[in-house]
């Protein structure tokens, strides 16, 4: 038989456990690695999120534009609409205090006696300026006897009155005041 070789046991653990350790830098670069990767998906991540973050900013942004062409139209529709409550208004309190001129027209023609002629009549706000020709002081006084007893003529006063040398009729000049609508 040969002589044998002798057999060596290392007892020491060391040796093995260093042989089958990984070294530190490749290690080192294996995770440099794993976090770039990890950066990198994440960095994609954020990125998708950052674009569908701006679309829908995009979307509200429109959206808010149309809110506020509503609210500039809504604004413009309130202002007419006040100014149309402002006119009508207006309208009213110039309807309550027209002048009804038929009302004061009816009013003297039912109060003045046949014969009478009116050459002019003025009617403004308040009152009435009458003038024209009375056959005689009889027809005259009958005249402003009926202005007088109507409800809706106040202060009857006849002004001025002289005969007509080429006619030989009463000219007079009548003022009254006069509130429409109360009869």
């Amino acid at each position: 038989m040969d002589s044998a070789k002798p057999i060596y046991i290392n007892l020491l653990i060391r040796e093995q456990q260093q042989k089958r350790r990984i070294p530190a830098s490749l290690m080192a670069c294996l995770l440099l690695a794993v976090l770039g990767i990890g950066l990198g998906c994440w960095h994609g991540y954020m990125q998708d999120e950052l674009r569908s973050l701006q679309a829908e900013n995009a979307e509200l942004q429109a959206e808010l534009g149309q809110f506020k062409e509503e609210q500039l139209e809504l604004q413009s529709y309130q202002d007419l609409r006040s100014q149309i409550e402002s006119k009508e208004a207006r309208v009213s309190e110039v309807s309550e205090a027209k002048i009804n001129c038929v009302e004061v027209y009816e009013e003297i023609e039912q109060a003045l006696p046949r014969g009478l002629v009116l050459i002019g009549i003025e009617i403004n706000k308040e009152k009435v300026m009458m003038n024209g020709y009375a056959v005689d002081y009889e027809d005259l006084a009958a005249a402003l006897s009926g202005l007088r007893k109507s409800p809706l003529l106040h202060n009857v006063m006849l002004l001025s009155s002289n005969i007509d040398k080429d006619s030989g009729e009463v000219l007079f000049k009548v003022e009254m005041r006069w509130e429409a609508g109360k009869e």
